[in-house]
């Protein structure tokens, strides 16, 4: 019986131990939704620390227009991973083309103020110099409009863009276009 109340008494001594000193280890970091991260995806080593991670990219298609201004040529863009990647893509036809014969669009000096996705639509925001500089003329406005209709309509939750200047519709006397009733959607036959 002696033997039998040792054992007991070993067996409850080792599992006290055990459960205490498992119970110093730090909990893995969780990223709110119960799945365990890395430190590596944190950006913080152990102690908290900051660090540099590889970052992961997202590959844009973008539109710009081609010198005799007839279509609208592909350019492949790598951006780091964005939450807005719609907004991004615009940014990317705001900073132009990397490609020889590939022409911008956009309206020198054009900020983007955001975007905005409703029901399939975006609303795209400019700045003043959108308007302020837009180039009249059936092949400018068409390549203008058309590169980015085609380059947001390549997101599946976009179908339509409308235009605004500072918040409300782009309205440009002279132009081929109606931006206050008009919406556009993807011309898929300015590709080349």
């Amino acid at each position: 019986m002696n033997r039998f109340k040792f054992l007991v008494i070993l067996v409850v001594i080792t599992a006290v131990c055990f459960f205490v000193t498992g119970c110093d280890k730090e909990e893995p970091k969780t990223n709110g939704e119960n799945e365990v991260i890395s430190v590596e995806e944190t950006g913080l080593d152990e102690s908290g620390a900051e660090f540099e991670t590889d970052e992961e990219t997202t590959t844009l298609t973008v539109y710009f227009s081609d010198e005799q201004a007839m279509y609208l040529l592909p350019e492949t863009k790598e951006v780091p991973k964005t939450e807005t990647p719609a907004q991004a893509a615009i940014e990317e036809l705001i900073k132009g083309p990397e490609e020889a014969g590939h022409v911008s669009t956009i309206p020198e000096g054009t900020k983007l103020n955001g975007i905005k996705i409703e029901e399939e639509m975006a609303y795209v925001d400019f700045s003043e110099k959108f308007k302020a500089n837009y180039q009249l003329g059936s092949a400018a406005e068409i390549m203008t409009i058309y590169s980015i209709v085609n380059t947001l309509t390549e997101f599946p939750t976009i179908k339509r863009v409308k235009f605004l200047v500072n918040g409300e519709p782009l309205e440009i006397e002279g132009s081929n276009f109606d931006f206050k009733i008009q919406d556009f959607s993807r011309n898929a036959d300015l590709i080349k």
